[in-house]
Order: C-alpha cells, then sequence, then structure tokens
C-alpha cells in the first residue's frame, strides 16, 4: 500500500488537475457563448462515475464532456463537442497523457443533441480504419442506426497546449465553429501543426 505522503502527493496533484480543469472549461463555456453557443449540461461535466464501494475505477471521471449547439435547442441536430480524456476504466485504450478531443456530431432524425459517449467512441475507434476515416488532422466516425448520435468528426490536442484563453481560442473554439458551419479548410489551417494523431497518445496495449 502507498504511503500517507504518496497518498498526499497523489491527492494534491488530483486537486490541481480538477481546478485546472475547471477553470478551462469555465473559459470555453464563456467564449462559446459569446459566440452564439448555447452548451447543454451546465449542471455537470462529469461523466459515468460511480460511488459503488466495490467499483473504484469509476470513482474518478475518465473523462470530462460539454456539448454545444446553436439556436432552438428543441430543433437542433449538430453540435459541438469537447472532452477532456483521462483514461478508459475498461482498459479499452491506453492514453499516454491527457489528451483534448473536439470536433462535431450530428444527430440521427429522431434524437437531439445531448451528453453521451458517442464521441468518446471517436477515441476508442481513432485507430480503426474500418469504423474510422481519417481526414488528417480529423477522424471520422459513423455509426450504426440504433446509435443516437449518426456521426462525428473530431480533432484530438495536448491538454497542455491549452495553457491560456488565447490558445483555446484559436485551436478549440474556432476550428470548432469552423467545422459547425461546414468550413472543413478553415478548421484544417488552424490546428496543422497542432493536433495529434492516435500513436502519439495512444499505448501499445490500445484496441483498434
Amino acid at each position: 500500500m502507498a504511503t500517507g505522503e504518496e497518498i498526499r502527493t497523489v491527492y494534491v496533484a488530483l486537486k490541481t488537475i480538477c481546478t485546472e480543469a475547471s477553470q478551462m472549461l469555465s473559459t470555453l463555456q464563456g467564449e462559446m457563448s459569446r459566440k452564439g453557443f448555447k452548451c447543454l449540461n451546465t449542471g455537470g461535466v462529469l461523466w459515468d462515475t460511480s460511488e459503488d464501494v466495490g467499483n473504484p475505477i469509476y470513482w474518478l471521471p475518465y473523462f470530462l464532456q460539454m456539448v454545444f449547439v446553436s439556436g432552438d435547442v428543441s430543433r437542433a441536430t449538430r453540435a459541438i463537442g469537447v472532452q477532456i480524456l483521462f483514461d478508459d476504466p475498461n482498459g479499452r485504450i491506453d492514453l499516454l497523457f491527457p489528451v483534448v478531443l473536439c470536433g462535431v456530431m450530428d444527430w440521427s432524425a429522431d434524437h437531439r443533441p445531448a451528453g453521451s459517449n458517442n464521441f468518446y467512441d471517436l477515441c476508442l475507434k481513432a485507430n480503426d480504419r474500418v469504423e474510422t476515416e481519417p481526414d488528417p488532422p480529423f477522424f471520422r466516425r459513423r455509426f450504426a442506426d440504433s446509435w443516437d448520435c449518426r456521426e462525428a468528426i473530431g480533432y484530438f490536442l495536448r491538454l497542455v497546449a491549452l495553457e491560456d484563453r488565447t490558445k483555446l481560442i484559436e485551436l478549440v473554439v474556432n476550428p470548432c465553429i469552423d467545422l459547425f458551419n461546414r468550413k472543413v479548410d478553415f478548421a484544417r489551417s488552424a490546428i496543422t501543426g497542432c493536433s495529434l494523431t492516435p500513436h502519439e497518445f495512444l499505448g501499445e496495449s490500445s484496441s483498434g
């Protein structure tokens, strides 16, 4: 078992990570609001956590998520998604370091944008050339009819690359809005040289 000092060091680091992630997501929400986008999940950004004493791998979030729509939420079929990815509790992928997944999701006809793990699946299948189509620096994923999300396009960044508000706007806000407006070449130009390929952030044990 880890010593008390080791546990304390890890706990302090966890608090720092949570504080910095909170500041980043709060800044993101403010900038997206100024651009006319509403965040659907203002009440919480955690996904798939557990309070079960027998399920400790889910005590900590393995990703944080915000989903943004423009205009009337009840009529929206397209949304911007931003996720901070830390780990996968089931070992399906091995993240070498925290990454940020940014992009756009198109919803199926019978569904409306909401927080879900559909976008996360783009990361799970990033190395799968059957289910994911590389369009550097983007990755596209089309989902089965049974999924609420029909299609997603996204790109990956190092979390540490978003060191301030300027970088957040340059690498996340503006490119995502360009993707949302189907200005793919504008978005591509903005992130070329800054985005990551799967082999840069996924360990050898990752599936796909």
